[in-house]
C-alpha cells in the first residue's frame, strides 16, 4: 500500500515452483490484468514461482511494463539498479542508503534444475524456429 496505506502499490502473483514456463507467462499476464483492473495506479508487479521471479514497474495509464531488478524495500519509493552485491552491506546510491542482499548459496540440485529448465525452454524455441525454417524451405 502507498503512504497512507489505502492504495494498492504492488500486485503480487505467486505460483507453484513446478509450473511450466507457459503457465508462468500466463501468471505474468494475469498479474498485469489485476494491476490494470484496480481503480488506482499500481506502481509495481511481482510474479514468483519459488525458483523464478520477475519484477516490473507498471504505468497503468500507458499500460507500459518496465522490467526491474526488485520491488522497493520497505520505506523506499524506488528500486536500486541492481539486486545483489559482492557482500551484504549498506550501499549508498544517489545520496540514499540501502541494505543490499548478498548472493545466496544454493544446492547443486537446485542449480541443475534451473539450468535444465532453461535448456528445455531454449530447446523448445530452437525446435520451433527450425521447424518454421524447414516448412518455409519446403514450400
Amino acid at each position: 500500500m502507498q503512504e497512507r496505506k489505502n492504495k494498492p502499490y504492488i500486485v503480487v502473483e505467486c505460483k507453484k515452483e513446478e509450473v511450466t514456463e507457459a503457465e508462468f507467462q500466463q501468471a505474468v499476464n494475469q498479474a498485469f490484468s489485476y494491476a490494470q483492473g484496480l481503480a488506482t495506479t499500481t506502481k509495481y508487479v511481482w510474479i514468483s514461482k519459488g525458483n523464478k521471479e520477475k519484477f516490473y514497474k507498471y504505468d497503468k495509464d500507458s499500460q507500459e511494463r518496465f522490467p526491474d531488478t526488485d520491488i522497493p524495500h520497505f520505506g523506499q519509493k524506488d528500486t536500486l539498479p541492481f539486486k545483489f552485491v559482492k557482500a551484504s552491506q549498506t550501499y549508498s546510491y544517489q545520496g540514499k542508503k540501502y541494505k543490499v542482499e548478498d548472493i545466496e548459496k544454493i544446492e547443486e540440485s537446485d542449480l541443475v534444475r534451473i539450468f535444465k529448465q532453461a535448456h528445455d525452454v531454449l530447446w523448445v524455441g530452437v525446435n520451433s524456429i527450425l521447424r518454421r525454417l524447414l516448412m518455409n524451405w519446403i514450400n
